[in-house]
């Protein structure tokens, strides 16, 4: 009885549709947190990163204030950077990723960005 949303042609819309779960999509993440705060669905499956991103942004403007982002994870997802085949930049990138996520200042980044 639940009104779910999620963002149309997504994998969290397959993953609903895979799983049986009724819901509506939208076609962009604005009026898919906007119809959320607004009443029009009980709750929103998407990527968390985006969605405590943009809570945040609205947050401080003054909205989404009763919205919180779940931190349970459905379904693992993996996001990658793109390069030509046999790019000599490969090795120097995957390096510097690790190096980044290593640190201190990778989980500081998060939280400044995407909040609690």
């Amino acid at each position: 009885s639940l009104k779910v949303g999620s963002l149309s042609a997504s994998t969290s819309s397959a993953f609903l549709d895979k799983n049986g779960v009724n819901h509506q999509t939208r076609p962009d993440l604005d009026t898919l947190v906007i119809d959320l705060d607004a009443g029009r669905l009980d709750a929103i499956v998407s990527d968390a990163a985006f969605l405590q991103y943009r809570i945040k942004q609205g947050k401080q403007q003054g909205y989404f204030k009763s919205l919180t982002v779940l931190t349970y994870e459905l379904e693992a997802q993996n996001y990658a950077f793109i390069l030509e085949q046999d790019s000599p930049l490969r090795e120097s990138i995957n390096r510097a990723l690790l190096t980044v996520r290593a640190q201190k200042t990778w989980r500081e980044k998060l939280k400044e960005y995407l909040g609690e």
